[in-house]
This record gives structure tokens, sequence and C-alpha cells, in this order.
């Protein structure tokens, strides 16, 4: 029923190791390019045209959280693309 065959890549579902490595570089470069946005919009701030002191606060706010969340994601990522690689 529950086999591993060697031409699936593949044991129970879950991703092999040279798969699983690929998949974290993947969303490592997906990351990165988040936060290169994310940076960009925060120098750019609000997209509006004649946005509010109120407004560009609240755009400083958010982005710097999203970048916040968006680099401990990108090192958690790293970490677990190092292990995998050893």
């Amino acid at each position: 029923m529950f086999s591993a065959h060697k031409n699936e890549g593949r044991f129970w579902g879950i991703p092999t190791k040279p798969c699983l490595k690929w998949i974290i570089l993947a969303t490592i470069i997906i990351v990165a390019a988040l936060m290169v946005l994310d940076i960009s919009f925060f120098l750019n701030g609000s997209l509006e045209f004649y946005p509010t002191e109120e407004q560009e606060e609240k755009i400083k706010w958010v982005t710097s959280f999203t970048f916040f969340v968006l680099s401990v994601v990108e090192a958690c990522l790293v970490f677990l693309y190092v292990k995998e690689k050893k």
C-alpha cells in the first residue's frame, strides 16, 4: 500500500531531500523579492496623489512590520536550507 519507489522521488507523499532543497531555495527567492517590494513601498509611501501625514505614518508602520516578519521568515528558510544542504 505505502511503498517507496525509486522513480517517484517521494516517500509517503513527503518530498525527498533534493526536491526539498529546491522548494526551500525557491521560497527564499520569493521572500527576498517580497522584501525588495516592501522596501520600495516603504520608500515611496502611499500611492495616493495627496496622502495625509496619518496615511504616510500608517504605511511606514505596516511596511516596517511586514519587513520584520519577512526577515524572520527569510532567516528561518536560510537556516533550513543550510541544514538540508549538509
